[in-house]
């Protein structure tokens, strides 16, 4: 009957048993080939990646993606085991430091800038830029105490792009140049900011492109004192600060035991010297400089203080977390492109190596191959620690780059192609000048003076000079004198002999003032010429005046006497036959 029974399964079935023995064929090699786990976690190393920190002249768009990219590299590397500061919890190693009070002006300060970005979002941009600048106010009042550099950046930045969202562009522009002096590599999201923003961003910057040559040395009255330019670690006093831009800078001095110091410099083209004078503080703080929490190794890493407090907690650190090392980068901005620099500290070495570096273009074309070039450094410092590459100092790395003088070249003057010269036409020469001919100038004779009347009974006049110079008068001929009456004493009755006077011709210059002598009447005249300007004047008169019985008053008084002699004898004669007048009686007649 056995035989007779037949097994009757359908297709279906068979098809889900193919199913499930090729799932179990497919799972069951990578279960029998896999390690355990305790095997697989033992030989991986764990270390601890402390965030990438950047430099004051990279942005801050730049620095987020380059760590993410670099983490997912480490992450995805089957010869690492990598955990955050996040990971490891915040459970101090040593004993916390005491908590110290905050200034109640940078609280206030913060409280402002907090509200100028939630008014920004609410496009209340000028109630924005009253927030902003208030929080910029109480910044600068605790300089000494501002340990958050960026906050106050920040305050400027906001201030800026609430002047522009306004329209206020040239304030805006202002207010941004500010931020160009702390921070001359600021980039700004197109897509947050109007375009006029933009493009005052480009001009400032290519204004502000040049450091000034002068140098800032400082010194500090307690030894070992840090210098922080703009937020910026500089290094412990005395250091000597290069490359500042134009404009305002602040200089932080801080040290253990004293009041923060800090004080505003502008840069100049000469040297300058600052002096930080500190004083000590009411109550000694405890020294911070040793990390004493996970986090604290991001300021570790953004400042390159790797010293032996450091190198003590970092090995407590790994000690109690089972890490094989730390890891932390830095990037900066160089010439055309990123410098990105990796540490590592090895917990039983007890030192910090600082590996080769790798650049990345600023376009970050090439960050994959560079970041995967790092990755295979770090592996080979873990295998073999390098020795030769023990940092004992503050790498170079941190130090701030003064950018190199472009040299621009003159563009040559475009030269013009020589053009065929235009056929000339043939100019007209003009006609020689001739002068024309003058007609002759025909001068009249001079009229000849007419002879004044003289008056019958007159004597000659001479002729008197005008007071204007006239012309010289032709000589005359010579007059023989007038005969001597003869006498019979002296000469004896015999004649002189007549001597001739030549005629002398005064200059015509010179006007003669002097009366001409009367000239000799010739015998049988009747008279000679007087004034030809008045013929009726006295020719014996020869100051031109007129004579005395010609004088008007001569005859009143003449006139006067003959009248009253005439009275006195009327009044005479009409008294002489009475005694006693009986009145007075007077006939007058002329």
């Amino acid at each position: 009957m056995a035989n007779d029974i037949q097994l009757k399964t359908s297709p279906d079935i068979l098809r889900r048993l193919c199913v499930a023995l090729l799932a179990v064929t497919l799972a069951l090699p990578p279960l029998l080939l896999a390690p355990p786990a305790g095997a697989r976690s033992a030989d991986k190393p764990k270390v601890l990646l402390v965030p990438l920190q950047r430099g004051p002249n990279v942005s801050g768009l730049i620095q987020p993606k380059i760590d993410e990219y670099f983490r997912t590299i480490l992450a995805m590397n089957r010869k690492l085991s990598v955990v955050t500061i996040g990971r490891l919890g915040s459970a101090p190693v040593k004993a916390a430091p005491r908590a110290v009070s905050k200034d109640p002006t940078i609280a206030k300060a913060d409280k402002a800038l907090w509200r100028g970005k939630e008014l920004l979002e609410k496009k209340k941009f000028m109630a924005a830029q009253k927030a902003f600048k208030k929080a910029k106010g109480w910044y600068e009042k605790r300089f000494a105490q501002l340990v958050d550099f960026d906050k106050y950046v920040e305050a400027l930045l906001g201030r800026a792009t609430a002047y522009f969202m306004a329209e206020y562009d040239d304030n805006g522009e202002d207010a941004l140049a500010e931020v160009i002096i702390l921070r001359p590599n600021t980039v700004l999201d197109k897509r947050n900011v109007p375009k006029e923003m933009l493009t005052a961003l480009k001009r400032l910057q290519m204004l502000y492109s040049r450091p000034e040559k002068g140098r800032v040395q400082v010194t500090a009255s307690v030894k070992g004192a840090e210098v922080f330019l703009d937020g910026v670690l500089q290094g412990t006093a005395p250091v000597t600060i290069n490359g500042l831009y134009r404009g305002s800078h602040i200089i932080r001095v801080v040290a253990d035991g004293t009041k923060p110091w800090a004080k505003k410099v502008t840069a100049k083209l000469t040297d300058q010297m600052v002096v930080a004078r500190l004083k000590p503080s009411a109550t000694a703080r405890t020294p911070q400089a040793a990390p004493t929490k996970p986090k604290s190794l991001i300021g570790v890493a953004k400042a390159g203080t790797f010293n032996k407090r450091f190198r003590d907690y970092a090995k407590t650190l790994c000690a109690r977390h089972g890490l094989a090392g730390i890891i932390m980068t830095f990037i900066r901005k160089n010439d055309g492109h990123y410098d990105v620099a990796a540490f590592l500290f090895n917990p039983s070495q007890g030192h910090v190596a600082e590996l080769e570096w790798v650049k990345i273009d600023t376009q970050l074309s090439i960050m994959q191959a560079s970041l995967l070039q790092l990755e295979e450094r770090i592996l080979q410092a873990l295998a073999v620690f390098p020795r030769t590459r023990i940092v004992d100092t503050r790498s170079r790395i941190y130090k701030p780059i003064e950018p190199k003088a472009v040299a621009v070249k003159p563009t040559p003057s475009p030269v013009a192609k020589p053009q065929p010269a235009a056929p000339t036409k043939p100019v007209a020469r003009p006609a020689p000048y001739r002068p024309k001919p003058k007609a002759p100038v025909v001068v009249a004779p001079a009229p000849k003076p007419r002879p004044a009347p003289v008056r019958p009974g007159t004597k000659p006049r001479p002729a008197v000079t005008p007071p204007y110079p006239a012309p010289a008068p032709f000589p005359a001929p010579p007059v023989p004198p007038a005969p001597y009456p003869s006498s019979s004493a002296g000469t004896g009755g015999a004649k002189p002999v007549p001597v001739q006077v030549k005629p002398t011709i005064s200059p015509a210059p010179a006007p003669v003032m002097s009366p001409a002598p009367a000239p000799v009447a010739a015998a049988g005249a009747q008279g000679s010429i007087g004034n030809p300007t008045n013929p009726w004047e006295s020719p014996g008169d020869p100051s031109g005046d007129e004579a005395w019985y010609e004088k008007w008053w001569v005859w009143t008084i003449v006139g006067v006497a003959v009248v009253g002699g005439a009275t006195a004898a009327g009044v005479v004669l009409g008294t002489g036959g009475e005694s006693t007048p009986a009145g007075f009686r007077a006939d007058v007649k002329w």
